[in-house]
């Protein structure tokens, strides 16, 4: 509880939610000076690196494994019309959720599965961003194939290179269904 919450300002009101969640993966500015505290900086460790064009003016855009939506928040700042995230994980829709409100924005996070995605649903995207999963899914070849059926334009994917000198020259996969290896993790 937060008292004396009927007097208490708007911003404090959106501090405190922020500071309640005990897990953040994205350090996103909620709000001029204030932070979450997730452990990666996807402005300064992604962002640059990650191909996103600098104007999506009038775009549809698809953010799979959107977590708290710094990409989907970032696409909407860069003009797309429409921004949809998808998520697997309730907590993660939550969090977006708080920033999304914090920011007055527009984007949509739905909690869904990559598999389930087809252009019924939720129609289909000029811009597709897949960053960060692939290598957490158990059936990355049908999630390919379920992000082509609603992929119009452009996709934009990252994932995790791995080498083992054991394996050199064989073809192999890693796959991390409960671990992160989409930035440094500093806990």
């Amino acid at each position: 509880p937060v008292n004396p919450h009927l007097t208490q300002s708007t911003a404090a009101w959106i501090e405190q939610q922020v500071k309640a969640e005990p897990y953040w993966l994205h350090n996103i500015e909620v709000l001029p000076g204030l932070y979450t505290s997730g452990w990666s900086d996807p402005a300064r460790e992604k962002l640059p690196y990650y191909g996103i064009p600098e104007d999506l003016t009038g775009m549809r855009v698809l953010d799979i494994g959107c977590a708290e939506g710094f990409f989907s928040f970032e696409a909407e700042r860069r003009g797309a019309r429409e921004v949809i995230g998808i998520d697997s994980f309730p907590d993660s829709i939550r969090r977006f959720n708080i920033v999304k409100s914090a920011r007055q924005s527009n984007a949509s996070a739905f909690l869904m599965n990559v598999y389930d995605l087809e252009p019924r649903r939720l129609g289909t995207f000029d811009l597709v961003l897949f960053y960060g999963v692939l290598y957490h899914l158990k059936h990355p070849q049908y999630a390919l194939e379920r992000i082509r059926s609603v992929c119009t334009g452009s996709l934009l994917f990252q994932t995790f290179l791995d080498e083992d000198p054991a394996v050199s020259g064989s073809p192999w996969a890693r796959f991390c269904p409960h671990g992160m290896l989409s930035g440094r993790n500093k806990d």
